[in-house]
């Protein structure tokens, strides 16, 4: 509502919620505001309801701020997360969590806080490794960091995972990929790029550097294109 009364100041509605957390300097779960759910989780894991048993819910319900519902029971060694819902639905369609004890999580592009928070408490309390898979193109890398460090808000950042390994597709795959599963890169992609190539966490990573300067290289790939072939 604030948005639409204040529409002559404030851009939208992402623009208020980061305004109020900055101003109250609390999370906004701590608030009662939930986000829709968007996150989608599958593979071996066990969700406990500690007074119904075992039940299948959204990954927003999982962390209710007044109520410690669910006990999360896993035994996997890998945490796959991935890029686009169609790539997890593969994925899950072939069972791949029956031949690699893993986890497989979706935030369908750039993740919300509630699957952030999900997989930063599926990595602090369980021995995992967390592997990302996304497109080779600047918004692939764009949602990895989100993983990594959060975006930019008090809230975010206290569901960032720094130990997370890029797996996605990289420059050396696409020597051999057909030329009709690469994208063209906009102007806007252009300049997400050249913002990657100087971020902070990417120049500590001269692999993953590399791989963004290879970006101008060579047109960047699709995943789902690939899948398709």
């Amino acid at each position: 509502m604030l948005a639409w009364y204040a529409k002559h100041v404030l851009k939208n509605q992402s623009q208020v919620n980061r305004l109020v957390q900055k101003l109250l300097k609390v999370p906004r779960i701590s608030l009662g505001l939930f986000p829709s759910p968007k996150g989608i989780v599958g593979g071996r894991i066990k969700l406990i309801h500690r007074e119904h048993g075992i039940s299948g819910v959204t990954i927003t319900d999982i962390f209710d701020p007044y109520e410690n519902k669910y006990v999360i029971k896993t035994n996997v060694k890998y945490l796959l997360l991935i890029e686009k819902a169609s790539i997890f639905q593969y994925l899950m369609e072939r069972e791949i969590y029956n031949r690699i004890p893993c986890l497989i999580i979706t935030g369908k592009g750039f993740p919300d806080i509630s699957t952030r928070r999900f997989v930063s408490e599926i990595i602090n309390k369980s021995e995992v490794t967390t592997l990302f898979l996304g497109d080779f193109d600047p918004h692939g890398i764009n949602i990895y960091l989100t993983y990594v460090r959060g975006s930019n808000n008090f809230e975010s950042k206290m569901a960032a995972c720094s130990d997370i390994y890029y797996l996605g597709i990289q420059h050396e795959d696409t020597i051999i990929l057909p030329s009709d599963t690469r994208i063209v890169l906009s102007e806007n992609d252009k300049s997400t790029l050249k913002s990657l190539i100087e971020d902070p966490i990417i120049k500590e990573c001269k692999p993953l550097l590399q791989q963004c300067m290879n970006m101008y290289e060579r047109i960047p790939s699709n995943f789902k294109r690939l899948l398709n072939k």
